[in-house]
């Protein structure tokens, strides 16, 4: 997840629920990766207050991505000098205020100027979609199987 490593996520559980409407108005995917790391995501389209977060838990860090905020950051324990304990070290990592569909095909487009690779491959955007799209069909399974979804 971060520093770039390719990984699969394949295990988890992606559930959602019809509240308001006869469609799914609130999910939620825990999605465990080939590596350890673990995502935590939530949309819900009824909540009482906004929230864009991602959470991952990955071996040894801990991410937090807010897009309403445009926070971001990586805590990890570190070694404390004053106490035989580790402490939390949280590093804030640095946000460019960039619509992510634009990034992307600016990175593209600048990759193939420079003929070099872009910040997203091909690759990445069909792992992406694959994962988007088997989550889609178990919160459609989901709803199926107690009785508020389907066709």
């Amino acid at each position: 997840m971060v520093g770039r490593r390719r990984c699969r996520g394949h295990r988890g559980a992606r559930r959602g629920i019809p509240i308001l409407t006869n469609r799914v108005d609130a999910a939620n995917a825990r999605i465990e990766f080939s590596t350890g790391a673990v995502a935590n995501i939530t949309a819900s389209r009824v909540g009482t207050e906004k929230i864009r977060k991602m959470r991952f838990f990955q071996p040894r860090d801990y991410v937090v991505v807010d897009y309403l905020t445009n926070y971001a950051s990586i805590s990890n324990l570190s070694q404390s000098t004053h106490s035989p304990w580790p402490g939390v070290r949280t590093q804030v990592m640095e946000i460019k205020d960039v619509e992510p569909l634009r990034g992307e095909i600016e990175s593209f487009i600048e990759a193939v100027a420079n003929k070099s690779q872009p910040m997203v491959s091909g690759e990445d955007g069909r792992r992406a979609l694959d994962l988007a799209l088997r989550t889609l069909k178990q919160i459609e399974a989901h709803t199926v199987k107690i009785g508020v979804g389907g066709s």
